[in-house]
């Protein structure tokens, strides 16, 4: 007996020892995010290093593509959730704030924050900020009250409400507070946790210098949350260094975006397996649930083919022969013909001549912009008009509108576009209009459009203001012609062109 009793020991020893090592090794791991959208798959990296394969389940994905975060108009949101109850230390309450600004004043080019405190439930103070001197004054105004904090409901909630606004932006959560109670409240320590994993965004908890008899116990239920998601933790009667503490919530500052189009055949609105691996070997593995593939429109059915054969057509009657010696009126007419024929070859040439000179003529500063779609670009009269003027774009024929718009700083960058569907402006390589010659223009800045006739504008960049006349777009704006954009710095002249008709 006793023997069987060193055996159960030495067992239960060896367990423990294994769950530690998983625990660690757990713990030292950086989190990644992933969020499905549309038939798309984007995947967060923490590190820029090469991707070199990409599977769902036993299926290799051969479409992706890598972007830095850097290089994202929005790269990353932050989202802090404060427990401001006077639980938390006046010390505490400084260098929590010295985090915070340390935070903001690092921030990446296009990073938004949203910040909220908590009671019995959460009060946002902003969401999806990005401008440094609000964000500052919201940090300092914080003010820390005698209430009871609910933590577990109060993360329930702010959770729900990301997942609910999901759009394939990276978010990071920054939780502080003095612990977690697993007091039976709205919703359990279980459901949490559920939830947590659910959502999948990194977690990073600080942790105030909580001196309750259970305050240990309570840090503990904190970081145990922030490792669901591999999430870094930090306890502030431990380290007190503000950048330090920052600079290990700023981790995914260097992180790597990854899209991937989902084959079809994956697309079964199952659970499956992803695995991404990079160039050194390194491997990440996660699993996420599939969206649904859009079913194949109906092909219209084909008439039926009849078996009958097919009647012949009938033969055309003989003409009637002219009478011998009679004049066929035919002989007469033909001379006109040629006469008539001759003139419109002349007039044709010397029209081609002209074209070909004024096209000659033309300004190549002009840039031209088009989808492949058939667009043929055809010059304008400019009979009585300045050198400057700008060789139209038309599709299937004149008689089409377009969109002129001319940089006002500098008028070699110019860009007509054939006024059909939406014309998109920005850095990125796929608009219609690319102004990748200033960094301060959006990578998707703005969209034109037709309606009702009229020339209509919106803004599209969450972090990047389009001003119409000086004036914010927080609409469809309608746009006449003259009027001016301005695209961070740059300023954009519309004009509307028409082609004759004739």
């Amino acid at each position: 007996m006793q023997k069987i009793r060193r055996i159960a020991a030495v067992g239960c020893l060896l367990c423990w020892m294994a769950l530690c090592l998983m625990t660690a090794s757990a713990a030292g791991e950086q989190p990644v995010w992933a969020s499905v959208q549309g038939m798309d798959l984007y995947v967060y990296l923490p590190s820029q290093e090469a991707v070199t394969r990409v599977q769902v389940g036993n299926t290799a994905c051969t479409s992706f593509q890598s972007t830095p975060v850097t290089q994202l108009d929005m790269p990353v949101e932050t989202v802090v959730l404060l427990d401001n109850s006077i639980s938390i230390s006046q010390e505490d309450r400084s260098l929590i704030q010295q985090i915070l600004d340390h935070l903001i004043g690092n921030r990446l080019p296009g990073e938004v924050f949203t910040i909220a405190t908590m009671d019995t439930e959460i009060h946002y103070l902003c969401q999806k900020e990005g401008d440094y001197l609000t964000l500052q004054g919201l940090i300092e105004g914080i003010q820390h009250n005698d209430q009871d904090t609910r933590l577990t409901d109060g993360l329930y909630q702010l959770l729900d409400d990301l997942q609910a606004s999901d759009d394939g932006t990276l978010r990071r959560m920054v939780l502080i507070c003095d612990g977690v109670d697993n007091k039976k409240l709205s919703y359990t320590h279980e459901e949490i946790v559920r939830k947590i994993q659910q959502a999948g965004y990194p977690l990073y908890a600080i942790g105030c210098t909580n001196r309750k008899a259970n305050g240990n116990e309570l840090i503990e239920n904190l970081f145990g949350l922030s490792r669901l998601t591999q999430g870094k933790t930090v306890y502030l009667g431990d380290i007190r260094d503000p950048l330090q503490i920052a600079g290990i919530i700023d981790e995914y500052n260097t992180a790597q975006r990854l899209v991937v189009s989902l084959p079809e055949e994956v697309c079964d609105g199952s659970s499956r397996g992803v695995q991404v691996i990079q160039q050194s070997g390194k491997t990440w593995s996660m699993q996420m649930d599939m969206p649904f593939a859009q079913p194949a429109e109906p092909q219209p059915e084909q008439p039926a083919v009849s078996s009958e054969p097919a009647t012949s057509a009938p033969e055309p009657e003989p003409e009637p022969q002219q009478q011998a010696g009679g004049l066929n009126p035919l002989l007469a007419v033909i001379p006109l013909v040629l006469v008539a024929a001759g003139v419109a070859a002349a007039l044709l040439t010397g029209k081609k001549r002209a074209r070909k000179k004024a096209a000659q003529q033309q300004d190549d500063r002009t840039q031209w912009v088009g989808q492949d779609s058939g667009e043929a670009t055809v010059p304008v009269d400019q009979a009585g008009e300045d050198s400057d003027a700008t060789a139209a774009v038309w599709k299937g024929g004149r008689g089409q509108a377009s969109v002129l718009l001319v940089d006002c700083a500098n008028s070699l960058h110019r860009y007509e576009v054939p006024l059909q569907g939406t014309i998109s402006v920005g850095r990125a390589p796929d608009c219609r209009v690319v102004l990748d010659y200033d960094r301060t223009v959006g990578r998707h800045q703005c969209d034109l459009y037709q309606e009702n006739g009229e020339l209509y504008v919106r803004n599209i960049s969450q972090t990047n203001p389009t001003l119409l006349n000086g004036c914010a777009v927080t609409g469809p704006q309608p746009v006449a012609s003259g009027s001016t954009l301005r695209l961070g710095n740059v300023e954009l002249r519309v004009d509307l062109l028409y082609g004759s008709a004739t």
